[in-house]
């Protein structure tokens, strides 16, 4: 019973992470508060900074000693073409890192190359070193069908190393930024969680008929 009341109990925690809004799912799967790098594709590890939750949550992110830039690419999505969106998400940065960006690197349904049209949602910035900064901005995805986001730190100032903090990744179609959710691939769906919750009480059912 201890076992079941557990696991439903880790259930309703999940199921109330799961956006309700039938507009406006986040996009970015993974962008927050990960435990790992899954969906994401470049030189990000998962870390933590005391100046994001006290150190208590998980963020990515990207170090290095070099002066090249190196980068952070989220999963590809789909996006209605000349249609606005807004990328929300928490970035906080060394001193030492030289600049910033992030990409919104699109391409047409028929097209194969990774990408065929840049966008510079955020050029050579310079993020705070002294909080977690919360950082907005509404585009165009123009003539486009899908996308991905790249994160790039371009490179320490000093040979010493130099770190881009980021996570809270959250894109929704419209123009105005929201709390960061989780997307919706991220979970099963609420059916197949409330199948897991049968289960788990006809195994507690089973278990206490064979008991008696």
């Amino acid at each position: 019973d201890t076992v079941a009341g557990q696991i439903r109990t880790e259930i309703s925690t999940v199921e109330g992470k799961i956006p309700t809004s039938v507009g406006g799912q986040n996009l970015i799967k993974n962008g927050g508060f990960p435990t790992n790098t899954q969906y994401w594709s470049g030189n990000m590890i998962v870390s933590s900074h005391n100046f994001y939750y006290n150190g208590q949550k998980k963020l990515f992110s990207l170090q290095t000693t070099g002066t090249a830039e190196i980068t952070a690419s989220s999963n590809r999505f789909e996006v209605k073409r000349n249609t606005n969106y807004t990328l929300s998400f928490y970035a906080l940065a060394g001193p030492n890192v030289r600049n910033s960006d992030v990409y919104f690197l699109g391409r047409k349904s028929n097209e194969t190359d990774n990408f065929t049209f840049v966008n510079p949602l955020i050029y050579e910035r310079r993020f705070s070193g002294s909080k977690a900064e919360y950082v907005t901005v509404t585009f165009n995805s123009g003539d486009n069908d899908s996308a991905y986001l790249r994160f790039d730190n371009n490179g320490s100032l000093d040979g010493v190393v130099a770190v881009l903090f980021f996570g809270e990744v959250m894109l929704v179609e419209g123009t105005t930024p929201r709390k960061w959710e989780a997307c919706l691939d991220d979970f099963a769906t609420v059916t197949a969680l409330h199948n897991v919750t049968d289960t788990v009480d006809n195994h507690t059912r089973t278990i206490g008929a064979v008991g008696t």
